[in-house]
């Protein structure tokens, strides 16, 4: 949607635009549907003088020919940035095997005791 009043376009509204308005009111040129919405400044759904009466009442600041714009589409919100993926947590470090329990020495077996010595008979 363009610049209620600017109706050749060119972001400006001023003389340029009445002498476009009034060329396509004679019929010497065509709008379209763009400059044609501009162009009806009075905003009652026809483009005639009287819209050309009031941009060149508007452009000269007499009072109650003010153009009024209409309001401007809100920008949509940004899309949230999505959260970065979170850092795998790394493996913990294996446990070291404890070290085995020295194992107590086995007893040496006692030696076996001598057989006694026969006594000797009478």
């Amino acid at each position: 949607m363009g610049l209620k009043g600017d109706t050749n376009n060119d972001g400006i509204i001023g003389t340029l635009d009445v002498t476009r308005l009034l060329s396509y009111l004679l019929g010497l040129t065509g709008m379209n549907s763009d400059e044609l919405n501009n162009s009806d400044v009075n905003n009652d759904g026809n483009v005639s003088s009287d819209d050309v009466t009031h941009i060149m009442s508007s452009l000269a600041g007499v009072p109650g020919y003010t153009i009024n714009q209409p309001e401007p589409e809100p920008e949509p919100e940004p899309e949230p940035e999505p959260e970065p993926e979170p850092e795998p947590e790394p493996e913990p470090e294996p446990e070291p095997e404890p070290e085995p329990e020295p194992q107590p020495e086995p007893e040496p077996e006692p030696e076996p005791e001598p057989e006694p010595e026969p006594e000797p008979e009478p």
